[in-house]
């Protein structure tokens, strides 16, 4: 009962049991896609606006240095167009306020430089009548195109930021899918599905979504037009899942081999022990000889040890963190750490080959070592 806990918890990592795991993988079919939806709809209402305004924040307070280099195509690290300090560029603010009434009824810079890219006739004419204006932009080795391309790049921004917080919730959402739900093979086939259609509709240039909604239309009997789905958003979603695919094999592919070794260590530990039954046969009918002799027993004395002492290490790092000493997780922790120290000390035992031993020596050593050997996270 013993070994079984211990195995438990060498799997786990922890001695508790994921409770959160053990929760979503008890539920039926439809209680998993209510759950899924719940959240689908938590990360969207709650995390994908902190997102944003926290990526928004940072570029624009934070690191706005970072802003200005991206808008003028690291030209500029200061905000170089619309900087309020700079008497021209107030003025001409002032101007654009003054001339263009949608100024009035908008906050924030994304939404001015779109208000600019909008009326850019009639900004470009308020531009050109400003001579103190077009001066200061010649002064600083730029000009009233790369103005609009500024604007242009502000208002790319909003779009570029909702992507990469898109990206960061569905990287999300997936793994919650593969942690939480264990749903992997379902979410590989819809990753697959996904991937399929939205490269179709790339290579073909939305024709496959024109074939879609007349087949959409055909099973429903619906006359109602589906809108296509905003590109960004659509490849945001399709590379957090290949993304998150990624990362998954690359950890699945070191969860296996860690599961290979420890299947062959395994392995070897049976044999080891099959060998000390042996061993012990061989000695119980000689057992009436007294005199001592150098046993040459063939087992992997130095890994067994090697790895008694790691799990040793292991064990005494996880004692030092537990402060409740009446716990059952330290009294058994205790318990395996007694059990290793044993262990290394049986086998050290019988390492060397100048200690000399009688019959019924070996026989108490080689059944202490299998004891030790059956009761620790060694033996599975």
């Amino acid at each position: 009962m013993n070994r079984i806990k211990i195995k438990e918890k060498k799997k786990g990592g922890k001695s508790k049991i994921n409770i959160v795991q053990l929760f979503f993988s008890s539920l039926s079919y439809s209680g998993k896609l209510i759950w899924l939806l719940i959240i689908f709809l938590l990360l969207f209402v709650i995390v994908f606006p902190a997102l944003y305004y926290a990526l928004y924040y940072f570029l624009e307070n934070a690191e706005s240095s970072v802003l200005w280099r991206y808008a003028s195509s690291s030209k500029f690290d200061n905000n170089i167009f619309m900087n309020q300090s700079v008497p021209e560029c107030k003025e001409m603010f002032n101007q654009l306020v003054q001339a263009i009434e949608e100024f009035d009824q908008i906050n924030g810079l994304p939404d001015y430089a779109n208000t600019m890219i909008n009326n850019k006739d009639e900004v470009l004419e308020i531009i050109n009548r400003n001579s103190a204006y077009l001066n200061y932009l010649k002064d600083n080795g730029t000009s009233v195109d790369e103005f609009f391309q500024w604007c242009q790049q502000i208002v790319d921004l909003q779009s570029r930021i909702i992507q990469s917080s898109v990206f960061i919730v569905f990287l999300i959402y997936s793994c919650i899918i593969v942690g939480w739900f264990k749903c992997r093979k379902t979410f590989y086939v819809f990753a697959g599905i996904v991937y399929t259609l939205t490269t179709i509709s790339l290579f073909s240039g939305g024709i496959s979504d024109s074939l879609l909604q007349t087949i959409y239309k055909d099973i429903t009997r619906s006359t109602v037009e589906l809108n296509n789905i905003d590109y960004l958003i659509i490849q945001a979603f399709k590379e957090s899942m290949l993304a998150f695919i990624i990362f998954d094999a690359i950890l699945q592919i070191r969860e296996n081999n860690k599961e290979q070794k420890s299947k062959e260590f395994s392995q070897m530990i049976k044999d080891a022990i099959y060998a000390i039954d042996s061993n012990i046969f061989f000695l119980q009918k000689y057992s009436y000889i007294q005199t001592d002799y150098c046993l040459n027993i063939k087992i992997p004395i130095e890994t067994i040890v090697l790895k008694a002492q790691e799990l040793l290490y292991s064990t005494q790092n996880r004692i030092k963190k537990i402060k409740n000493h009446s716990s059952i997780r330290y009294i058994d922790l205790e318990l395996q750490k007694t059990n290793l120290q044993e262990l290394i000390e049986d086998a050290e035992k019988i390492s060397g080959k100048e200690q000399c031993n009688n019959s019924e020596e070996y026989i108490l050593i080689l059944s202490d070592l299998k004891k030790k050997l059956c009761s620790t996270q060694l033996y599975k």
